[in-house]
């Protein structure tokens, strides 16, 4: 039962950060964090929740996220299917690395940006801007290295 609360905030967060990244609350000089990646990885790499969590609830959580973006951002909606495709390469994706939580969550995060701006290029036909991709993966990072530690002291994952 305490997982579903967990789940269930998530999901609330989730939603705020669907809200944020449409208002571009954290843009800064035209790059914004991909706070939706940031959110996914923190959930996935810092909970235990996110840690035990079985493939299919990881599809559910990635609906969710799909269905959030629909009602809020129609226009973002393709992105969002991207997003979504990378964030469930990152649940697969982060069982086979360091097993150190912290630099296992930076891992997903460099991995998921360059995915997602190289899917987003490759099939919206958006122009793949290295510099843009960097800057955003570099805010997101730091964003995340800040959320990191006040979520507890524990770095190996289990």
């Amino acid at each position: 039962m305490a997982d579903l609360w967990k789940i269930s905030a998530f999901i609330v967060i989730l939603a705020g950060a669907v809200f944020m990244s449409a208002a571009r609350l954290f843009s800064f000089a035209g790059i914004a964090p991909n706070l939706v990646l940031l959110v996914f990885c923190l959930f996935f790499f810092r909970t235990d929740s996110g840690r035990h969590l079985k493939w299919p609830a990881a599809l559910f959580l990635a609906a969710v996220f799909l269905a959030l973006s629909a009602a809020i951002i129609r226009f973002w909606l393709p992105s969002a299917v991207i997003l979504s495709a990378t964030l469930i390469g990152i649940y697969f994706f982060a069982r086979n690395l360091t097993g150190e939580a912290f630099l296992d969550f930076l891992l997903a995060l460099l991995a998921g940006t360059i995915v997602f701006y190289g899917l987003s290029a490759l099939i919206l036909g958006r122009p793949f801007l290295p510099l843009t991709a960097l800057l955003d993966l570099v805010y997101t990072a730091l964003l995340g290295t800040i959320l990191w530690w006040p979520m507890g002291w524990s770095t190996r994952r289990t």
